[in-house]
Order: C-alpha cells, then sequence, then structure tokens
C-alpha cells in the first residue's frame, strides 16, 4: 500500500514538501509530476521537494512504489490545482506487516481553519476500535485470508465530515475502477447536439484519440465571485427594478433570470488567508448553490453579504475555477467589478484568467462600478449606478449573451483521467470548440 501523506489542499504553486507513507517492501519510490520523474528516493523518510511552478496550472502527483529490479508494487495519485478539495480532507495510513495483513492504521488529515476533529470514529468490520493515538491505532487480531473492512468518521466543529473506507485480505483481488473525465465543450450556433459515436476521434492526447463515452447538457452553474463594492449598486438596482416596473408585480429577484437547469452560486472575494502549513490556502465564504430557474442574477448576486478582510480577487476566482470545473456541470465563472481598490498579491488577474484556460472553464468579467479594471482584460461595462436607462439595456443583452453561451455547452465524458490542458481537439473535429478558449 503506498498513500500520500501530504494533502495538498486549496491553491499550490511554488516548492512543497510531499511525503508518502508505504507499507510493505520497497526498494524505491518513484514521485512524477505531470508524467516527468520529479526524484527517486531509495531508502526512507520518503520525503521530496517538488516544484509545482510560479503559474497556476492543474498537476498530476504520482508516487510509484518498486522492487529492486524496478518492477511497479504500486501507486498513488493527487490531483493538485484540479479537482474541489474539501474544507477537511483525510487519509487512511496501514503499517505494521505485508501490505495484505497490517497490524495498524493511522489517520492524518488536514483543515482549513481548524486544527482538530470534534470526534473520530473507527470501524474494523462494523466494530468500533479504542485509540488514544488517530495517528497509531492498533488493529484487532483477523483471519488474514477474509476480506476485512475498516471505516472511518472524522467529524469537525462546524458539521464538516469526512469519512474514509478501506479494504484489505488475501482475499482481495484488484479492484477495477472506471475513471472518466468530464470536458465541457461549446456548440457553434447551427451545430445539433451530437452522439457520442459522431464524436469519436475528435478529442486527441498525446495525438492519440480518447474515446467519448457519453455527451449530455443536464444542469449548469455559474460561479459568481463578487466585489464588496457591488453590494450598494446591487441593492439600489434591485429597488429601481420595481419602481421601473421591469419585472411582474412582487418579481423584482426574478430580473436577470437565467433559466431552467441552471444554478448560481456567489464567492465573495473577501478572504482570511491561513498559513497552519505551507500549503497556499485561503478561506472564502460562499452561498449554497440558488435554482436560477425562478431568480434572477442580480438578486441571487446580493444575498452574500460582503467582508471585511483584504481582498483577493485572483485567488477567489481562481478557486470558483476550481469549483465549476469540478461540478462535472455547464459552467461559467463570473466577476463583478467595483470601484474596490487593485491590492498587489501573489497571485494576478493574469494568472488567473490563464489559470480558468487551463480548465476549461468560461470566464465573464462585468464591470458595475465607474473606474475600468485594466488589470483584468477586456470587461463588459454595465453602468447600472450611473446610467440605469441604458445599464439596463446592456444587462439583459449581456445575460442574453450568458444565457446562450450555457445553452451551447454539453459535457463530452471521455474514458480516463486526464488534466484537461492536455485535451485538444481533432483536425475533423467541426462544429464546436472547447469551453473557456
Amino acid at each position: 500500500m503506498i498513500e500520500f501523506i501530504s494533502l495538498l489542499l486549496g491553491l499550490v504553486s511554488g516548492p512543497h514538501s510531499v511525503e508518502i507513507s508505504v507499507v510493505g517492501p520497497v526498494a524505491a519510490i518513484e514521485l512524477q509530476l505531470d508524467g516527468r520523474e520529479v526524484e527517486t528516493r531509495s531508502q526512507p523518510p520518503w520525503r521530496f521537494e517538488c516544484d509545482f511552478g510560479d503559474a497556476l496550472v492543474p498537476h498530476e502527483l504520482v508516487a510509484i512504489a518498486r522492487d529492486a529490479e524496478g518492477k511497479e508494487l504500486g501507486r498513488a495519485r493527487q490531483w493538485v490545482n484540479l479537482q474541489q478539495r474539501p474544507v477537511a480532507d483525510a487519509a487512511m495510513i496501514f503499517s505494521g506487516g505485508e501490505s495484505s495483513r497490517p497490524s495498524q492504521v493511522g489517520l492524518v488529515w488536514e483543515s482549513i481553519g481548524q486544527r482538530q476533529p470534534r470526534s473520530i470514529e473507527v470501524l474494523f468490520d462494523g466494530e468500533p476500535l479504542s485509540f488514544d493515538d488517530p495517528a497509531h491505532i492498533p488493529l484487532p487480531a483477523y483471519n488474514p485470508n477474509n476480506i476485512h473492512l475498516v471505516t472511518a468518521t472524522l467529524q469537525f466543529r462546524d458539521e464538516t465530515r469526512s469519512r474514509l473506507e478501506a479494504t484489505f485480505g488475501a482475499g482481495l483481488g484488484s479492484e477495477i475502477k472506471s475513471e472518466l473525465t468530464a470536458l465541457a465543450v461549446t456548440l457553434d450556433k447551427k451545430t445539433k447536439s451530437p452522439e457520442p459515436e459522431d464524436l469519436q476521434g475528435w478529442f486527441l492526447k498525446d495525438g492519440k484519440p480518447l474515446r467519448v463515452q457519453g455527451v449530455e447538457s443536464g444542469f449548469a452553474e455559474v460561479i459568481v465571485v463578487r466585489d464588496p463594492a457591488v453590494q450598494t449598486t446591487l441593492e439600489e438596482t434591485i429597488d429601481l427594478i420595481e419602481l421601473w416596473a421591469l419585472g411582474p408585480a412582487g418579481r423584482r429577484n426574478a430580473y436577470g433570470n437565467l433559466g431552467n437547469k441552471t444554478y448560481v452560486r456567489v464567492l465573495s472575494p473577501a478572504g482570511a488567508p491561513l498559513s497552519p502549513t505551507e500549503v497556499t490556502r485561503d478561506m472564502f465564504m460562499q452561498s449554497e448553490p440558488y435554482d436560477a430557474s425562478d431568480q434572477g442574477l442580480l438578486w441571487l448576486s446580493q444575498q452574500t453579504r460582503p467582508q471585511s478582510f483584504p481582498l483577493l480577487l485572483p485567488n477567489a476566482v481562481a478557486l470558483a475555477g476550481i469549483q465549476a470545473h469540478a461540478s462535472t456541470r455547464r459552467r461559467a465563472v463570473l466577476l463583478l467589478l467595483g470601484d474596490s481598490p487593485t491590492l498587489e498579491q501573489a497571485y494576478t488577474a493574469d494568472m488567473a484568467r490563464n489559470y480558468l484556460r487551463l480548465l476549461r472553464v468560461p470566464f465573464y468579467v462585468w464591470s458595475l462600478g465607474s473606474t475600468p479594471r485594466s488589470e483584468w482584460g477586456a470587461a463588459q461595462t454595465v453602468p447600472l449606478a450611473e446610467d440605469f436607462s441604458k445599464g439596463h439595456r446592456i444587462f439583459k443583452r449581456t445575460v442574453e449573451e450568458l444565457r446562450r453561451d450555457l445553452d451551447t455547452q454539453r459535457i463530452v465524458w471521455l474514458e480516463g483521467s486526464h488534466l484537461p490542458q492536455d485535451i485538444e481537439l481533432a483536425p475533423q473535429a467541426v462544429g464546436l470548440r472547447l469551453a473557456g478558449l
């Protein structure tokens, strides 16, 4: 058994220490980043220094255990800057004996803003285990010829829960998993929704075709990153909508509706940086997903109240991109800009924009303030605060463009697990493009 002890949460860049746990006789461990060897160590401690680069880029981190002849004994994989990681993440480490006959299990965890879980429950074949140290939990005597199940539940103070499961035993064969990658594409205006057989050979990785397993439209999710400076504008606009009778009586909350099968989540870029480890993290307040089929974009965008922490706009946009990508839905990230001052930050607007491009997440910037924000490049100016009549017409047209873009998106399911930036279209692919490009 081989596991990552270092759980890389949040946005990761630059050099980081990566620690690995193994059970059983291992002659060497090779660490790979995006298919390239970082380092091979032939003795413990199994701790590596890995440089993830200065830019925000999705990565695949792989650890491979080998015997004295170089034969692979097992591997562990961790996606970095790609999947939405939970507020609390944990791993289960077996040790003391052969991989199929461990004598103890240990728990390691990392949590954003929380040091220790409120409670830990560990069960062996359904029976609770007692322990003093969660890093070293003795297993009871058992028959190694049978399959055994170990489960652990870590409960944190804010009701966040992390659950782990593992099975072992000499009778356990290799587990076969069907891994799929959800890739967002945008259809051209006159292109009909394709069937999987229509797309075979259209998507390539390293010049080789990837098999298409499915195509779906399904639900869409828009994650709104909202500058706190637009709060007053949003509130005043909601009142003006009712005054101008721009919506049905009592339905000012429906202004800027994105249509059926769409959800909106609002994320505040006012973050509280934390540093319990060397991993770069930021904690942001965000709303639950709202059903946008019956509520408008402006109404939903002002539901999450501003915070008084320093603004971390690029970080928030990047984390919104992770969440949008991980949703496996049709997706978009929308940045609502106001007149908040620009602060020097570790990540820049260009880095965040390019990161979403690598994730294949469409990114939209709407400026509701009076001062242009050049660092975010081309933005749609929506002057709701300065000229409501003009701003109303622009806002209506801009919402319709976003709605149309979401309607033309499809999720293509590709066989295997792949980094989104490694997938490209074949020359024969017509009528569609990769989303976010």
